[in-house]
Parts: C-alpha cells; structure tokens; sequence
C-alpha cells in the first residue's frame, strides 16, 4: 500500500472533524465514547515541528515550514488542586482524569476546562473590520471546528524548546528538571526573577502564538508573510502554586502577551480567560449554582444546595470553586490588566471557535453604573472574563493574571481570595517552606525504616523573606495511595487542614511548642519539643502488615516569625520527600549488608565516625576513601575505588558536628563525624614510652598560647641535637634533646628552654621546655604551643631519674581532623546476597496465599493518587525463596496460570498475582490449589480460596 501524501492529511482530518459534528452538531459533552475517541486520538497526535523559534527576541523566523509543534500536558500538583495543564493554553480536559481536582487525592473533579483567549479589531486584505478571537479550548474552541477550512489549528499552539523532547510528555514543571529542556538542566529553572529563581512551590512555563490562525484574510506581519497568520502575539505562559496553608488552594495563572517586532500595531485589544467548572463531578454539571463578587473579581460556583453528585458524598463536602482576574492592588494600571467584562453564557449557546461571539463576550460591562451580570442558576454556564480594550505596539507586552481557587465553603473560599490579592500584592511572592529531603525507603518483617537526606532542607532560604528558617522535620505515612496521611487535623469549622504526623524532629534552639500564630482559624502548628534533627524513622506500627503497600512522606518545616505561621512542604506521592514500601519478610536465605571495618588509614585525628546500616538493599560491595580539605573550610570528600565521588563536599567540619546536627547518607550508610571542638591533653597517650626516666610531667596550655594540635616526643640523647630559641630571658644553646610532631612526619617543633639549675644542657627538676608553633620574630607568648614542666617524683621514696641517651618521652593532644596531617579513611562494605544453601526444604512450608480466602477485596488493592474506578485486584504469595516457579490450578486440576518469580532482594519474598488466568481473563470464584517449585530446594502445595 503506498504511503498517504501529506497534503492529504489536514482534509481527512475536516472530513473527520465534519462526520464527527455532522447531524445534530452536538457539544462535546454530547458526544459518545466512539465519537469522541476518534477525535481525540487525531487531535493528541505528536507531529514534531521543522522550524525554529528564537527564544531571546521571541520571534519566529518569516516563513515557517513543517507540521505544528508536538502537543504535551503535565500535571501541576504543588497544593491541594490538581489540574492538568496542556502546552496550548487549556488548564483541565474535557473527558480526561484528572482535569481539574480539589482536595489532591479524593478524586473529586471540579472543573472541565479553563483557557485564556485573546481577540482584536483589525482590518482584514480586502478592507473589511473583522475581530479576530486566538482560543486556547479543547471544547468548542478552533481546534475541533468542522467548518475549519485548512485543517490548521486557529488558536494558540505551543513553539518549541521549552519543555524535554521524547520520553518525555509533560509541560516543563519547576519541581520535574527531567521535564526541563537540556538547557534549562545547565542554566537553571527560567524564574521570572531570573534564571534559576523558583518563586513558587511548583511552576510551570511555556509559550505559544497564534500562527496557523486563518480564519480570515488578515496577515499579521508588516511584510505580509503568508506563512504567519492570527495577530502576530506571542504569549508566555506561567503557573504558580504555593504549598503554605494560607495559599494551599490557589492556582495562580500569569500570561505576558507581546506582539512581534515585525508585526503591524493593534489599536483594539482585548483578552480574556474563558472557564467552565463542573461541581460535584464531570457528569453533575447541569445543576451548579453562581455567585458574582465583585468587589474580588471573582465569580464563584457550587453544586445545587442538598442534590447528589457522581462521589456519592455529602452535598456540604463538594466545596466551592472561585474564578477570578486578578489585579494586584497598587500595580500600574497598564502592567497589569483590570477586570471590565464578565459574563457567563449557557453552555452550547456559544462556542469558542465563534470569534464575533467571544467578541461580544468581551464587551467591557463593568462600569460602575453597569449592574451586576445575570447568572442563570441551576444550569451549566461558561464563565468568561474580559479585559480591554487597549493597543498594542510591536514588541509591547501586556500583562494578565487570574487565579483558581477552592474552598470548603463561601466563606474560606473568601478567605483564599484575599490571601490570592495579597500575593499579587507582592507581585506573586510568598513565603515558602524548605526545600523537601530526598526520602528513602526499607522493607523490613512488619517493619519499615525510612531516611532522608536534609542538605538542601537545612540550608534553604526562604526567597520571600530573605531568611534560612529551616525547624525540623515531620514524618507522615498514607495507607490509601496518598488520599490522607494520618489523623485529620482541621479547623474551627470542621474543615481538614493539616495531618497528624508519626514524629516531628526539630532543632534545638529557641523555637518549639505551639506557634503564636494561627496557621488555620483555630489551628496553630506545634514545632516539635527541641528533640534534635534525626535522619531515620523506624516504623514498627502493629498495624503494619506484610505485602501491603504504604507511603511514607517527610516534611521539612520552618519556624515562621511573629507574624507568619511556620510551613511545611506538600506531600505529592510521585515526589522526592515521598517514597512508597512494601514491607516484607527477607527472601530466604538472605544475608543482610555489612560493615566489614572502617580503618584510619593514615593521619593521627582523635575524631570518631559513627558509621550505620540504613538500607541493607543499597549497600554495595565497595571501599570508600574519606579524605579531608581545609579550602575553603574544613570539609571532606568521599569516593570509590573506582574514582567516583559519593560526596564532594561535605560542608564545614566543626565543633562535634556537620553544618549544625546532620548526617550524611550515602548508598545506604549513615556517617556521622565527631570533631574535636578542643585542644585537650590526652592523658592515656602522655608517657614516657622508652628508656629509664621518671620525672614527673605538667604539660599545659595557658592563657594566649597558639592553637595547635598534635602527637608529640621529645627524644632525649648524651649528645647535642639539637639548639633552643632565645626568649622569655632564656638564651639560645645547644640542647641535648629534640621535640618532633609525628602526626606530621616527625617536623622539628623549635622550643625555648627554661633552666632550674642542675646538670648543664640536660632537663632536670623544675626545667620547663616551650614548645613554638615557628621561630620567627618576635617570640611571644601567641608562638607558644605548650609547656612541659618535668619534676621529681611526687613520692618521695622514689629516687628521681633524669632523661638521659635514647629515653623518650610522648604526649598528644586531641587532633581535630586535618589535611595537613593527612587524615585518611577507609571504609569496607558488603552487600546483601542470597546464601541458597542455607535454605531447607521445611522453611518451604511457610509460604502462604494472602488474604485467604479473597473476598471481593484485599488489602493491597490501594488506590494511586488520580486513580477512578475498581482498579486492579491482587492476592500475594508471601514467604518466597529468591528463585521459584508457581503454578495455580482448580480443584479439578486445570492449570491456571505459571507464575515465575525471581525475587530481588527488595521484596524478593512474595510475587503478586492479579487473579487472571493466562489467557488474561478474570478467575472464577472458587478453591484453587497452588504448587511451589524452588530449584534445588524443594517443592511445597498449598491451597487458597476466591469468593466473590
């Protein structure tokens, strides 16, 4: 069959578009499931652009050639509203899970689709007036349109190079650098403050233009290329969402629209942003009921008063949702654009793709002596703000903003309108938490061990305020998929805000016990009771039960100030602060990771490391090298024997700690370095170590002596060794002793000697040697290191010994870690292994089938976080050897299925069956017998039950 010509395409795409909305021509909500699939699997096509875009002077070349730019969608989720974003303007999806959802993880949609629109006045090739309307809807918008003449998309499509091409498919995510272009990876996240500034919790960006709009005989461009249509207006696309309590049910939705430097001047304006909610559910939106604030630009909806919804929940639990344009007070008026139209049409008596309709929508109708807009009640409208009307000259930009907010009820919803207008007060800053740990986790026998890396937590600096207020840490657990993490916490309403943590771990410093300020109305956050950072959790819950999935999150909180309460990160279960475990019994046979021995490899440091098993699972077969650097600060480095750096750079080693409390996690380890925080005497390694000498030492530091650290010996000869410094009234002579600092090769330390009489040049009582950090002048007492006094025996039954030939005497000092002294470690690791020969066949008897019997339901069927729907159905095989084949059968003796399991040592103990039958259909209720064959082991029958 020979290939289709590509000028073919955009006509069977019409005829496509025609058959589907021919006949009735009915909205899409109408549509049926064929009808609309087919649409869809058109329109979601990827076809990769042949053109490039400039991203500095945001121009498209003249002539532009090649198929449109590949359509992507993310899901934005750094709050409680979830919503699906598309890189050609549509906020939510028709007939799509999730589209727009609020609270995160109940699964309740609140809205069908929302998207921003645009439209001028301008006089078209042949000297008509025509108002051209560029949309961003899937839902009646160009994009669908049957009477399309060309097959081109006349609205807003993405340009290219801002978001990663294939494998991934998302919109570029602030808090998902895999969805970031590979430029974007080296520079930083494009913040609207500059590179790598993140303002918000979770952003997104983008931008689109209107180029294949060519609906009419209007050609943007000065020279008139016929390849560029719609105005000529290229709009930038950013999206913000807060995690802190006050700002957890906004989304934020900033456009900058700019009209190419080449393209002719608009003199009649006019944007907007059309929406269309759905309450209580995608197929509950025609009874929803309107309210029109306007002293908050924001019109407002909610499910009709006691009636039902596609949940099965309390009318009172479906919430409010808010649609607002936003302002920001004191702002210049031309930067951002103010509210002058709203209206509010049925559903179907207006589409997007009918541009001298939207034009009409977008009427200014504001004015102070305009009355309110009437809204239809129970019915299902479109909400469509407006704002104009203004010009455009090129290379202008106009700014827009709008807001999407939630609310248990009116009145919260009120409340998150005015903490939106503050935050666009601030120019859509706010206070944010720290940056989340990096969170692990370990399966263990009904047990869980998490640990988490903080570095980026502890050194966080809010952007807002300018401070590192980073407290602690909380830890939550989820056993639904995310939905909830604990016990509800909620305000003096009923309404939950926050959840119960399994532990909170804070600094110890001046901030603890319940915050002064309200983080909800009635609620204020408790910062822990000064127990101490910690990187480990273990959750050892009775109610943990092997085989059952659970989500572990941690938190990083900060400690908020005397008008702010403290916030802590969101939990999303597809982020870095989140990990899901299963907890199991070990595979048999399991031999779990080691620490084979951790060794000072070359140095004289008295500081300790503390070294821990976390994750038996990550631990390698491995020596690692631990070296120190004194540049900038004291710091060290960890690497491989094959040369790979685990860490490379430590921050600064000081006073028993690490940058304050932490701990460093590396492939499994937890490493805790004890420096020295003092020079002390070591009074177990001061002696005399060789010859016949028994003076008494008094080594001491005093009073404005230098700081220096060491193990030292004084070496005692009949000859001249060595000769004294000249100082503190002691001249310079010869000397029949030297001192050497053997934690630096044996260097010479020069020394000042202090006579008492006795035998010329040779240490007797009372003499006192000083020991010199160097001798250049002047001598003080800021070059004296330490002083030995040596005395006879305290006892005076003991006859005094002098030092004489080859005695010597050796002293040290605490040694704080040091690269001069050539402080190195290492550390030997094993990893975990399977040992097949310790397994017996009698350890075969305890594997089991659960839950048995299965009755419609197990535990381990969980939902995921956007899942709808039954959902999978899952019994376990629990206490498995690592390699095994299973094989299901009735009663009768029919073979099922075979099941080969070749376990990891990560939940290597059970495999999961999904109760199909090998030619993928669903298993009748019944008795089943299972068979266990463990090569080299043995084998074992069981038997197990389905009841339905």
């Amino acid at each position: 069959m020979k290939k289709m010509h590509r000028s073919y395409i955009p006509i069977i795409f019409i005829l496509l578009l025609t058959l589907i909305a021919s006949g009735q021509e009915k909205p899409m909500k109408e549509w049926s499931d064929r009808e609309y699939n087919e649409w869809a699997r058109e329109f979601y096509r990827h076809r990769q652009a042949g053109w490039s875009f400039d991203k500095a002077s945001m121009t498209l070349p003249p002539s532009v050639s090649g198929a449109i730019y590949r359509k992507t969608e993310g899901i934005m989720q750094g709050n409680r509203i979830v919503a699906r974003i598309a890189n050609f303007g549509s906020i939510g999806a028709p007939r799509r899970f999730p589209s727009v959802v609020w609270p995160k993880g109940t699964g309740r949609s609140v809205g069908y689709e929302f998207g921003p629109i645009v439209g001028a006045e301008v006089e078209d090739r042949n000297g008509n007036i025509v108002r051209i309307v560029s949309d961003a809807m899937i839902d009646g918008g160009e994009r669908q349109n049957p009477n399309n003449p060309t097959g081109n998309v006349m609205g807003w499509e993405p340009l290219p190079g801002f978001a990663a091409e294939r494998p991934n498919e998302s919109v570029a995510i602030s808090s998902r650098p895999e969805s970031w272009p590979p430029a974007w990876r080296e520079e930083g996240w494009p913040g609207r403050r500059g590179t790598g500034v993140i303002t918000a919790d979770e952003e997104f960006y983008y931008v689109m233009d209107d180029r294949w709009n060519d609906e009419f005989e209007y050609y943007p461009l000065q020279n008139e290329a016929d390849s560029v249509r719609g105005l000529g207006i290229i709009m930038s696309v950013r999206g913000y969402q807060f995690a802190a309590g006050p700002a957890q049910d906004i989304i934020f939705l900033l456009y900058e629209l700019t009209l190419r430097e080449d393209a002719k001047p608009l003199d009649k304006v006019a944007v907007g942003m059309l929406g269309d909610p759905h309450m209580g559910g995608p197929a509950n939106f025609a009874d929803d009921y309107y309210g029109f604030d306007r002293p908050r630009n924001m019109v407002y909806t909610y499910d009709k008063p006691g009636s039902t919804n596609d949940y099965g929940v309390p009318w009172s639990e479906i919430g409010y949702l808010g649609f607002m344009f936003i302002e920001p007070p004191g702002a210049d008026p031309r930067e951002w654009l103010p509210l002058t139209s709203f209206r509010a049409p049925i559903y179907g008596s207006v589409s997007a793709s009918q541009d001298e309709r939207m034009w009409e929508m977008l009427i200014p109708n504001l004015g102070p002596d305009d009355p309110d807009p009437f809204i239809q009640q129970e019915s299902d409208n479109l909400l469509i703000f407006g704002s104009g009307y203004f010009s455009l000259e090129p290379g202008q930009t106009q700014k827009f903003a709008i807001a999407i907010l939630c609310g248990f009820d009116l009145q919260h919803l009120q409340q998150n309108s005015d903490v939106a207008l503050r935050i666009a007060e601030l120019d859509f800053q706010f206070a944010r938490p720290p940056e989340p740990p990096t969170v692990y986790g370990v399966p263990g026998d009904q047990k869980v061990t998490i640990y988490w890396d903080g570095t980026r937590s502890e050194n966080s600096i809010d952007p807002f305020t300018g401070v590192k207020d980073f407290e602690g840490f909380r830890v939550y657990r989820s056993e639904d998929g995310g939905v909830t993490w604990g016990k509800p916490i909620t305000d003096n309403r009923g309404n939950q805000v926050m959840w119960e943590p399994l532990a909170i771990f804070d600094l110890d410093n001046e901030w603890s016990g319940t915050h002064p300020v309200e983080s909800a109305p009635g609620i204020h956050f408790y910062l822990g009771e000064n127990s101490g950072l910690e990187y480990m959790f273990v959750d050892s819950s009775l109610s943990l039960r092997n085989g059952v999935r659970y989500h572990y999150g941690v938190t990083a909180f900060d400690h908020g100030d005397t008008n702010l309460a403290p916030l802590e990160n969101a939990l999303n279960i597809d982020a870095i602060n989140v990990v899901e475990v299963t907890p199991n019994s070990p595979p048999l046979g399991f031999q779990s990771a080691t620490i084979d021995s951790l060794e000072h490899t070359s140095g004289s440091a008295t500081g300790t490391f503390h070294l821990n098993v976390l994750d038996p699972f990550a631990l390698k077969d491995e020596i690692y090298r631990v070296t120190f650097h004194s540049e900038p600060e004291k710091h060290f480095i960890i690497t491989t024997t094959a040369g790979d750096t685990v860490i490379s750079n430590s921050g600064t080693v000081r006073n028993f700690q690490i940058n304050g409390e932490r701990k460093y996690i590396f492939n499994g380890l937890e490493l805790e370095v004890d420096d020295e925080n003092a020079i002390l005497l070591i009074p177990s390694q001061t002696s005399w170590i060789q010859g016949s000498a028994n003076l008494h030492l008094t080594i001491e530091r005093l009073s404005g002596f230098a700081t220096d650290a060491g193990k030292y010996e004084i070496i005692f000869s009949d000859d001249y060794i060595d000769n004294s410094v000249a100082a503190f009234g002691s001249s310079a002579r010869p000397i029949r002793f030297t001192v050497r600092d053997v934690s630096r090769d044996n260097v010479r330390i020069p020394i000042v000697y202090l006579r008492d009489g006795g035998e010329p040049d040779r240490i007797g009582h009372d003499d006192r040697i000083l020991l010199l950090k160097d001798e250049t002048l002047p001598i003080n007492v800021g070059k004296v290191l330490w002083q030995i006094t040596f005395r006879n025996p305290a006892d005076a039954n003991i006859s005094p010994v002098n030092p004489s030939d080859g005695d010597i005497v050796q002293f040290t000092s605490s040694i704080p870690f040091n690269e001069t002294k050539q402080d190195i470690y290492t550390i030997y690791t094993k990893s975990s292994y399977i040992e097949t020969q310790q397994v017996t066949r009698s350890m075969l008897n305890d594997i089991k089938v659960v839950p048995n019997p299965y009755l419609t339901a197990s535990q381990f069927e969980l939902p995921t976080e956007f899942r709808t729907g039954r959902g999978e159905r899952v019994i376990k095989f629990i206490n498995l050897p690592a390699m095994c084949t299973i094989r299901i059968y009735t009663v009768a003796g029919e073979h099922v299925i075979t099941l080969d399991h070749s376990g990891t040592l990560w939940g290597g103990s059970e495999r999961s069956w999904n109760l199909l039958n090998k030619d993928g259909l669903d298993v009748a209720p019944g008795l089943y017998i299972f068979h266990v064959d463990a090569p080299g082991i043995g084998e074992t029958i069981g038997r197990f039950a389905i009841i339905k």
